[in-house]
């Protein structure tokens, strides 16, 4: 067999080799955070506002995969399950979707809407860990402050720590669902205290 034969030949089953790699490969599902309130639980004055972010994560949780501790400090990347958006974005979404719900109220505005004004309030957050571990258990650890955009006064800063038990954790939507309904144990303790603010 000639050598140009023999290159077209190794050309072609390369190329079906390719095309039949593509077609077996898995493919990427995505996933959203979302709010879980769906009642109003708590009541503020018909001027409350306030401006809920910027929410910073950790570095580590930076990343479109969703992220799973794995045994000692292992930490596992999901190649094919990943967040729909950047993660710091739709946290900071669900956290002010709950928050409106539970206060009843439509001025509660994310980052940065509201933040140039000098009236209503404030909540930056910094979350340290957002994720599952291999028993199966979710996490929120946060740190977070209220500010008053008139005064700027600070309402004493906190770290909070949440967690549930993730009732299917070999399912990422069952992973995402957990995690989503830490962020509403998380809104829950924060508008109580809104509750009570002047």
């Amino acid at each position: 067999m000639s050598g140009w034969r023999i290159s077209r030949v190794f050309s072609t089953g390369l190329v079906v080799l390719v095309v039949a790699g593509c077609g077996a490969s898995t493919p990427v599902r995505y996933y959203g955070l979302v709010s879980v309130e769906s009642e109003t639980h708590f009541t503020v004055p018909e001027d409350f506002s306030i401006s809920v972010g910027p929410v910073r994560m950790a570095e580590y949780l930076s990343r479109p995969q969703i992220v799973t501790r794995g045994d000692g400090v292992d930490v596992e990347l999901a190649e094919f399950d990943r967040w729909s958006e950047p993660l710091a974005e739709a946290f900071e979404r669900a956290l002010s979707d709950n928050l409106a719900v539970l206060l009843g109220s439509d001025r509660v505005l994310d980052f940065p809407a509201q933040s140039q004004t000098d009236r209503g309030y404030r909540l930056p957050a910094q979350v340290m860990r957002f994720d599952t571990d291999s028993a199966g258990l979710a996490v929120l650890e946060v740190q977070w402050l209220i500010k008053s955009a008139e005064d700027a006064h600070v309402y004493p800063a906190r770290r909070s720590r949440y967690t549930s038990r993730v009732p299917r954790p070999e399912q990422y939507s069952s992973v995402v669902e957990s995690l989503s309904s830490l962020i509403g144990a998380f809104s829950r303790d924060i508008a109580a205290i809104l509750a009570e603010l002047p």
